[in-house]
């Protein structure tokens, strides 16, 4: 978790008070002097007011915590902490994760803003994120996670892939179906170069097998 600029070196981590997990840490390091700056937020006292239930230690319900996906530096200064609510196995039950919370920062690493992205829960699996990619020279960011979800009409079940883009401060997502009912086709995301995503169907129909490169829409 660190991006290297021309000028400095900016770290960003779990801040560890006596090897307890109490939120993040951000340590710039000068290039030019080797001085160091540090800052932090804890969980408790810095998220709170966007997340009401969230305690000292990160957890939020149930036994859920936030676990870190990603962290993204752009290049006004501010930094954005992805996470994912999980919950590890126990003797009984299978590990699940719930929503994406999105924390962003400002240049002195102030919480600016806290988005819940709710997602349905999943069962037995790590981890419904993706994958990301800086765009615009590292101004801006795009990530992706997908999420099982029932339409409330027809009551199929779907995955669905989350292509969510911060640009200028804006936060965007959109959506499109990766999968069909009875498996008549599947898509698999990969990560592509800046802009785009590649896409690998696998359709019922051979003809629509196919891979394909997507510009993204932004």
């Amino acid at each position: 978790y660190k991006k290297i600029y021309d000028d400095k070196i900016i770290i960003c981590a779990t801040n560890l008070i006596k090897s307890i997990d109490m939120g993040y840490a951000r340590m710039i390091i000068n290039k030019n002097d080797y001085s160091i700056t540090t800052n932090t937020i804890l969980y408790k006292e810095n998220l709170q007011a966007f997340i009401p239930k969230i305690d000292k230690n990160g957890y939020v319900e149930s036994g859920y915590y936030l676990a870190k996906k990603d962290i993204f530096y752009l290049k006004d200064g501010s930094i954005a902490i992805l996470t994912e609510k999980f919950k590890p196995a126990g003797q009984y039950n299978r590990m699940k994760t719930t929503d994406m919370v999105y924390i962003v920062t400002d240049k002195d690493f102030k919480v600016k803003e806290v988005k819940i992205l709710e997602k349905e829960k999943s069962k037995g699996q790590y981890t419904d994120y993706l994958f990301s990619q800086y765009l615009n020279d590292d101004n801006d960011v795009v990530f992706f996670y997908k999420d099982f979800q029932k339409d409330d009409e027809s009551k199929d079940k779907n995955w669905i892939l989350f292509i969510n883009t911060l640009q200028n401060g804006v936060f965007k997502q959109e959506q499109t179906i990766i999968s069909s009912k009875n498996d008549k086709f599947m898509i698999y995301p990969y990560v592509a170069k800046e802009g785009y995503i590649l896409l690998r169907e696998y359709n019922e129909k051979d003809k629509y097998n196919q891979i394909r490169l997507e510009k993204l829409n932004y």
